[in-house]
């Protein structure tokens, strides 16, 4: 297991704070994600490009935690987009942090074909001008349309990957280097 990796698990099981590498001079990559489901697919796919790219990672919490049934779960989504309300974060990154990175992937399972709200509140008060940043995302079988990321938030965007029915193995990890590859990363 990476270093990074064991680090982001020792730090969730831990309880501090979701910026796995807090006080480390960055390598001008940011690995930002939210992750809902029991599997943690959005968390593992995270993980993979962090890895890939030499990326730090930084898990996006809500401060009140989804109910783990999805039924419950799927009505506080709607109710979120419709009211466009930004639930509040567990913690969050300073612009300072944000200013080490030249290029933030940012990942999140789809919600009503578009990134959570929860991804809003972490982006949306960050300075990104001048950034590149890379939507990922994993899907139960809809399509992700990144349209209204791209129109709320002032950055320059790299051709997104989202993978349907995502779960790890030799199938995902070949998409995501592919991908990778074809965004320009040296693997």
């Amino acid at each position: 297991m990476k270093m990074k990796q064991l680090l982001s698990l020792l730090t969730d099981a831990a309880g501090f704070p979701s910026f796995a590498a807090a006080g480390k001079k960055g390598n001008g990559v940011l690995v930002a994600y939210f992750t809902w489901s029991p599997a943690q697919n959005t968390k593992q796919m995270a993980e993979q490009i962090a890895a890939a790219t030499g990326g730090d990672l930084f898990r996006i919490e809500p401060e009140e935690a989804y109910p783990a049934d999805y039924r419950k779960t799927v009505q506080i989504v709607k109710d979120e987009m419709q009211g466009n309300i930004r639930p509040k974060l567990k913690s969050t990154m300073t612009q300072e942090e944000l200013d080490r990175y030249d290029t933030v992937f940012v990942g999140f399972p789809v919600w009503c074909y578009d990134a959570p709200m929860v991804v809003y509140s972490f982006l949306e008060p960050l300075d990104l001008s001048g950034k590149t940043v890379v939507p990922f995302a994993t899907s139960g079988g809809g399509e992700m349309n990144d349209r209204n990321l791209r129109a709320k938030i002032p950055a320059t965007f790299k051709d997104s990957l989202c993978i349907a029915g995502y779960s790890p193995g030799e199938s995902s990890s070949r998409k995501i280097t592919e991908w990778l590859s074809a965004l320009g990363f040296s693997l």
